[in-house]
């Protein structure tokens, strides 16, 4: 008998291991996840409910009465279904497939990288919900930027509900590739409501996404990019936010329909050519923070009868108010 007690001990070991490693992997989505890196600033979100959403797979959670972005989280099980029932797929330890929308983890946040347009079109019917915070792998990332051609040329895109806690949508850096902006040629794009987190739209964002008719930008918007709105030819009126500091060149060159345009007493500067050709402007009103005004960045401005500068204006670029 005594011979048998090395054998009894060495199984009751295997079990036990075995007991806690299945409790281990049960275990892991239900405790407190381990929460990476979120934005951290202290601004309100009026209307907004931190546990809001996710119920329905490719709703994300919205309020149908309200086009505020609110909180969308989602969990991916270790089995790879998801808390909403959204389809997941894996491509590797850092990137994968979200209810058709490619993510990836990044400097402990994750990035909106691409989509699946057959998908978009055929079940979701255009309408895209992105998540504002993935537990995967008993980690908690919030999303946090969109990156360059996400969702460029997406004939299929109706309407996109940014994540809650974004805080860029990344810019070209290549003069030549305006066409691959994150949301460039978006052409059935109508309107984008921007979460208040969101400090910078980048270069050709949303270049030629002719079909906008508004836009409701973020109270924290500090940057507009280069051609980020270039000839969104239906949007009618702009209202800034008072955190905006700077307007690229050629942002809203060509916007054909844009009546009005009201800047924020933070905006320090608008650059070349950034409403050229809207021809259909007929009222700006000027902060007393601007400084710079550049080169023809009202050319063309047709229907623009008079204006008034603030003392503070420093620099009128050549042409900036031709014809």
């Amino acid at each position: 008998m005594t011979e048998a007690r090395p054998n009894i001990m060495f199984k009751h070991f295997i079990l036990t291991a075995a007991l806690l490693a299945t409790f281990t992997l049960s275990s892991c989505g239900t405790d407190e996840p381990e929460t990476s890196d979120a934005p951290s600033d202290n601004t309100e979100h009026p209307g907004t409910d931190p546990g809001a959403g996710g119920d329905t797979p490719g709703t994300g959670g919205e309020d149908p009465g309200s086009d505020e972005p609110r909180e969308n989280p989602i969990t991916v099980n270790a089995d790879g279904t998801t808390s909403t029932g959204a389809p997941f797929r894996r491509i590797d330890d850092t990137t994968f497939w979200l209810n058709y929308v490619k993510y990836h983890i990044v400097d402990g946040h994750i990035a909106v990288i691409g989509r699946d347009d057959t998908e978009i079109e055929h079940t979701l019917k255009g309408e895209v919900a992105l998540y504002s915070n993935i537990t995967i792998d008993c980690v908690t990332y919030a999303v946090r930027e969109i990156e360059v051609s996400a969702f460029s040329r997406c004939d299929a895109l109706k309407v996109v509900h940014l994540p809650y806690g974004l805080t860029e949508i990344k810019g070209v850096v290549n003069d030549n590739r305006y066409d691959s902006g994150a949301f460039a040629y978006c052409k059935e794009l109508t309107n984008v409501t921007f979460p208040n987190y969101l400090q910078t739209i980048g270069n050709d964002a949303f270049f030629g996404c002719t079909s906008i008719t508004a836009v409701t930008f973020s109270t924290s918007l500090q940057t507009i990019g280069k051609q980020a709105f270039y000839k969104c030819t239906s949007l009618t009126s702009i209202t800034f936010p008072n955190s905006l500091q700077s307007i690229g060149d050629e942002a809203f060159t060509s916007c054909a329909s844009l009546t009005s345009v009201s800047f924020p007493n933070s905006l320090k500067t608008i650059g070349t050519g950034a409403f050229y050709n809207c021809t259909s402007l007929s009222s700006v009103i000027f902060p007393n923070s601007l400084q710079t005004i550049g080169n023809e960045a009202f050319y063309n401005c047709s229907s623009l009868k008079s204006v008034i500068f603030p003392n503070s204006l420093q620099t009128i670029g050549n042409e900036a108010f031709y014809n």
